[in-house]
Formats: structure tokens, sequence, C-alpha cells
């Protein structure tokens, strides 16, 4: 259980200080449409913080042994797109399962400063299937094949009047 002021990392599991971790330094995530950092710590704390109502739980930080190790980069919340959501403070590897073809792949911290920082895509979206999936055409059910069929105009004969 953590106590007053700390937080357990989630990349190494160490209990530390939050208010000393520079991913909240307060130059560094002042933003105007985000939360305080007193609701950010409050996030942590209970898992969420319903008084700022992000629609995503989970605050994305790491400690700065992980940030000085390279098992975590320090992300910019100013330089990313959010609404009602946490922005990320830190990136660090996360694995998935692909639900098409149920291999596990892994959304790397670099390919996440990449997505939401560079490319400025919204922090909320993730990928969902791995790169194989991702690049492959998508399947086409009947369902979907009728519906496409369905709305494509009627073939006409050139000789009608």
């Amino acid at each position: 259980m953590a106590h007053r002021g700390m937080g357990e990392c989630p990349v190494c599991r160490y209990e530390v200080k939050l208010s000393q971790q520079q991913c909240f330094a307060e130059q560094h995530i002042a933003v105007s449409h985000g939360p305080s950092r007193e609701q950010v710590f409050a996030g942590i704390l209970t898992g969420g913080n319903p008084d700022w109502g992000s629609s995503r739980q989970y605050v994305h930080w790491a400690c700065d042994t992980c940030i000085e190790k390279g098992r975590a980069i320090l992300a910019h919340p100013k330089q990313q797109e959010f609404y009602r959501c946490w922005p990320y403070f830190a990136y660090f590897s996360v694995r998935f399962t692909c639900p098409r073809c149920e291999v596990e792949f892994e959304f790397d911290k670099r390919d996440q400063f990449n997505r939401f920082e560079v490319e400025h895509h919204w922090v909320q979206v993730w990928p969902r299937f791995c790169r194989a999936c991702s690049s492959s055409k998508p399947l086409r059910t009947p369902l979907r094949y009728e519906a496409i069929q369905a709305m494509q105009p009627p073939a006409t004969s050139s000789g009608e009047a």
C-alpha cells in the first residue's frame, strides 16, 4: 500500500515520492486543458480521478531511475493531443495480444513517442492489431461485402433511353 505522496512506479515497481519525479515537474506538466498536478497524483493513488473525469483510469508515468536507465522515455504532455484522458508523462513498452492473429506484440516506448508526439495521434488511441495484421487488408465478411455491394450504383446498359 502506498504511503501519502508515494506511488509505485509501473515499470520497476519501486515506491517513490511522486512530487520529486521529473515527469511531474510543474513546468513539465502544465497544460491548459489538462489535469492539475494534484489531480495527477490523486489519479495515481486512486487508480483514476473522478473529479477530473478521465476516460482512461491508468496514469502512464515512470520514476526518474527508470527514465535515467532507459527503461522509459520522458514524455511531453504539451506535445500531445488528448481530451478527457490522462496525457502521457512517460513512455514504456507495453505488450498486447492481437485479436486477429492472437500473436503477442509490443507497443514499444519509441513507437509511442513517435505516434503521440511526432505524428500527433490522440493519446487515447492505441494500436489494436500487430504490424502484420495492421498492414494487411481488412477481412471481408459476407455481411460487410453485401453492405458494400448495396452501396454501389446499379449497372445500366448503354442502349437504354
